[in-house]
């Protein structure tokens, strides 16, 4: 995926003050960065609910505020699986979710 297009997904998706969880792979860490740095330029603000201990890691460094799916709704799910068919459904193999 193209740098330009994570920045149309965060464009679409991402909300001011919204609650975000990105499943773990070495895509989503590329967004996050970039999700980091266009919140920084729009001086907007999001929670994310990690899904691996180093997705955490990774949003402790970028500053974004970590909180827990127990004790927020979340309002934006998103996922790079590898494959996926016409209905949905998908494979993912780099993953070290929790």
């Amino acid at each position: 995926m193209h740098d330009l297009a994570i920045e149309g997904l965060i464009a679409k998706y991402i909300q001011d003050d919204a609650v975000v969880a990105i499943g773990t792979s070495q895509l989503a860490e590329r967004f996050l960065k970039t999700l980091a740095l266009k919140l920084e330029e729009k001086n907007q603000y999001i929670r994310f609910v990690p899904t691996s201990v180093r997705l955490a890691g990774l949003a402790s460094e970028l500053n974004l505020e970590i909180v827990s799916i127990e004790e927020h709704e979340i309002d934006v799910a998103i996922e790079f699986p590898d494959q996926a068919d016409a209905q949905y459904n998908y494979l993912k193999t780099d993953s070290e979710s929790l």
